[in-house]
């Protein structure tokens, strides 16, 4: 997993204010700003104290709830797991069984060979399966290893462990936690981890907005590491939020020249999102364009990258190539921002090339297409508790999809919440209400589902605000137009 400062660079995209600001020569400036590339750090629902205060409660809730299957699960013999011999053989059964999908099991496994590592603290394997233990939230058991480790293992078993929780309080954004972890320890891990945990430092640094001193900790990276393009991707973010923009394109734009072997697509993309949209910010169009060319059709940052396309030829006056960006988006089967962006972009760019007719009826096609989207969203925030069966929750993504809707969820909520969902729903295929814990864990299951309905309205509720504004832009677009029209034929 690569660490990256994610909170600085984002681009959700998100029109918002009158068309009119958008179709005088200051249009692409203000269009990107609405695209969301700064993005505080407070943002719309994350910073609602009561909000977080609940989902710590939740989140303690769930570890609670884990510690006590797991027990009842080997009190109960419930999954007939069998002693292991070796360490080694023990992570082998383990691994097996999440690669079949049997999380579940591969804990209580875990858990049930506990004197296994406690007698073998300083093995990798013991390293290894203390992390997969906390990406499943499974706390008491980890700081039961934790608090071996403490007592028995040496230097570097214990700062391997220490740089485990590191992760998954980094993962929480508990700087503190993370902080407390990774102290003193950067010289015992290997040469990978060790500028793994200075970038985690870097990161740490840059969210409390100390951009000089993560600086200095990303320039510790070795180029030959691996995690040296987040490294200079972190150092780009920091460049830029000191309004260092020529040396931050050049920083990447040298590491992509450099080393395009060695990195791979989705960083590579990344990479040239990043300067892409940094030098749009800058009015530096041809240069950011060269960027957005660069980015791969197929990947997860193409729609980005397409929209990004677009307004740079907008600017650029190459409304055919505009035209061209907006089409490829406009047809793809997704209802991300980009892609439902560019139904007021495509009236727009025919109106620049005098093409009044084709962009009165693409606006009217763009104002019924809003509608619509509006009162599918309406509909679905509607549903109540059925809204619980349109929700899919991928694993290792930031974000979910709702009725073929998809939502990022990382701007408004922690990912540590919807593992937890997914978790507990794993968790409650093994639970009877007539178990011991029966009543409890149910109370917990109801708690998380109420959460994530609430979540997922909340999410619709501000997907309908944007499309309120397109909606609000594209009639006015097409009145403007209107008046254009009847005044060149006077």
């Amino acid at each position: 997993m690569l660490l990256i400062f994610k909170y600085i660079i984002k681009l959700p995209g998100g029109f918002s204010g009158p068309l009119r600001s958008c179709i005088i020569k200051g249009m692409i400036p203000l269009m990107l700003a609405f695209s969301g590339l700064i993005i505080p750090v407070n943002s719309l629902y994350a910073s609602d104290e009561s909000t977080s205060l609940k989902l710590d409660e939740l989140d303690k809730a769930y570890q609670l709830q884990s510690r006590d299957f797991y027990r009842h699960a080997i009190k109960t013999n419930l999954f007939q797991l069998q002693k292991t011999k070796t360490i080694s053989a023990l992570k082998t059964q383990v691994d097996m069984l999440l690669k079949a999908g049997k999380t579940v099991q591969a804990i209580a496994l875990i858990e049930f060979n506990f004197p296994l590592l406690r007698n073998h603290i300083d093995a990798i394997e013991t390293i290894q399966m203390t992390e997969t233990i906390l990406e499943h939230n499974h706390w008491f058991l980890a700081k039961k290893i934790y608090e071996t480790a403490e007592l028995e293992a040496g230097k570097v078993a214990m700062s391997n462990i220490s740089f485990v929780f590191a992760k998954y309080y980094m993962a929480r954004k508990d700087w503190q936690m993370a902080l407390k972890y990774l102290k003193g320890i950067i010289n015992e891990l290997s040469d990978e981890n060790a500028d793994y945990a200075r970038i985690m430092v870097g990161t740490i640094l840059q969210y409390q907005k100390k951009h000089r001193e993560a600086i200095s900790y990303y320039q510790k990276v070795k180029k030959e590491s691996r995690h040296y393009p987040a490294a200079v991707l972190n150092t780009a973010v920091a460049y830029i939020r000191q309004d260092w923009w020529t040396d931050a394109y050049v920083l990447v734009n040298d590491l992509i020249k450099n080393q395009q072997q060695q990195i791979n697509d989705h960083m590579l993309d990344r990479l040239n999102l990043t300067i892409g949209y940094a030098l749009l910010r800058k009015q530096y169009f041809r240069n950011s364009r060269d960027a957005f060319r660069n980015i791969g059709l197929n990947g997860p940052y193409s729609n980005r990258a397409l929209l990004g396309l677009a307004l740079t030829a907008a600017n650029q006056e190459d409304y055919i190539g505009a035209l061209n960006a907006i089409t490829i988006l406009k047809g793809r089967k997704s209802t991300d921002l980009s892609v439902e962006e560019a139904y007021l972009l495509l009236p727009y760019t025919y109106g620049k090339l005098k093409q009044n007719l084709t962009a009165t009826s693409a606006y009217t096609d763009a104002i019924k297409y809003y509608q619509e989207r509006i009162s599918s969203m309406q509909a679905l925030n509607e549903t109540g508790s059925n809204l619980l069966t349109k929700i899919s929750l991928p694993s290792d993504k930031t974000w979910l999809v709702i009725n073929n809707n998809i939502f990022n969820y990382s701007r408004h909520y922690p990912r540590s919440f919807f593992d937890n969902y997914r978790h507990l729903s794993a968790i409650s295929k093994h639970v009877k209400a007539t178990d011991n814990i029966g009543p409890q864990h149910q109370k917990l299951v109801t708690q998380y589902r109420r959460s994530l309905q609430s979540m997922s309205q909340k999410m619709i509720t501000e997907r309908i605000e944007f499309l309120q504004s397109y909606l609000n832009q594209a009639r006015y677009g097409l009145a403007r137009l209107y008046d254009s029209t009847l005044v060149s034929t006077q």
